[in-house]
């Protein structure tokens, strides 16, 4: 109903348990991409109305934001999280049943965090991104870190077109 997803279903003492204090952008994002995928097979609009209210609680809930960009969700594997919800949002912005509002809502988020990126989260050379595009990275930055600031300028640019 929020549009969040939470990551998984454990077992404890044999009993299912949803770990609904775990979100992450990644669940969130893939659950936006399946919604279009789903959209574009069926036609049937609910999908697309699950992905937009997805996207929505991003933009709108403190959840997977820190301040008004997407929060740091570490290195490893955590590092490609954004990455994955960025490509997703993107997609979603540039669908052409998708209205103008939530498109631009959508484009302006994910340019807002790009500019954050490039002007407070990245070393000049050469070039590095670490997990919070709102510092510059310090030490080691993993591959999947990167990958997820140069997902994030790639969106945008695709936004632009």
């Amino acid at each position: 109903q929020t549009g969040l997803v939470w990551d998984h279903i454990a077992l404890d003492n044999g009993q299912e348990v949803i770990k609904k204090d775990w979100i992450f952008t990644y669940n969130v994002g893939t659950y936006i991409g399946a919604g279009v995928e789903l959209y574009e097979a069926t036609g049937e609009t609910v999908y697309l109305n699950d992905a937009i209210r997805s996207a929505k609680a991003v933009l709108n809930t403190g959840v997977l934001r820190d301040g008004t960009i997407l929060k740091d969700e570490g290195q490893g594997d955590g590092g490609l999280f954004k990455g994955i919800l960025v490509r997703y949002l993107a997609e979603l912005g540039q669908h052409p049943d998708v209205d103008n509002n939530t498109a631009k809502q959508l484009r302006e988020f994910l340019e807002l965090n790009a500019m954050t990126l490039v002007e407070d989260g990245m070393l000049d050379a050469p070039r590095l991104v670490g997990p919070s595009w709102s510092k510059r990275p310090d030490g080691i930055t993993d591959l999947s870190t990167q990958l997820s600031g140069m997902m994030l300028i790639e969106a945008v640019a695709r936004l632009q077109d």
